[in-house]
């Protein structure tokens, strides 16, 4: 075979391989496009779970804020119950420490006085 001939065939084979080389090119790139297809088509297909999944997640934030206002409510309330609570002791200990102070059996000026301990029954204060 003469120089020419192996040029032509040389062209030959690099057109050839262009072609193939084209073709696989094609070939990949509808492949992607039947991959991207497919992809959106399931990604349409989970839309209501993800609508259903934000709606459930929604509603359990709403729950969640309704359980911390009545949380605060009830902390406000149980601290209301303990500032009467402690104002009904305070008035209860002064009424004792009144009754004390008036009692000629208990020594209300002591270092060991406590408001409402008294002397037994019959037993008087010399």
């Amino acid at each position: 075979m003469s120089t020419t001939g192996w040029i032509v065939l040389l062209v030959i084979v690099v057109v050839v391989l262009a072609i193939v080389g084209f073709a696989v090119s094609r070939a990949r790139q509808q492949q992607a496009r039947t991959k991207a297809e497919e992809l959106r088509a399931e990604a349409d297909r989970r839309t209501e779970a993800v609508q259903h999944s934000e709606s459930h997640a929604n509603q359990a934030e709403i729950q969640a804020e309704r359980a911390r206002v009545e949380a605060e409510q009830a902390q406000a309330r149980a601290e209301e119950a303990k500032q009467a609570h402690l104002q009904e002791q305070a008035q209860h200990e002064d009424q004792i420490r009144q009754a004390d102070a008036i009692d000629p059996d208990v020594d209300h000026e002591s270092e060991t006085y406590e408001p409402g301990t008294t002397r037994p029954e019959g037993e008087h204060r010399a």
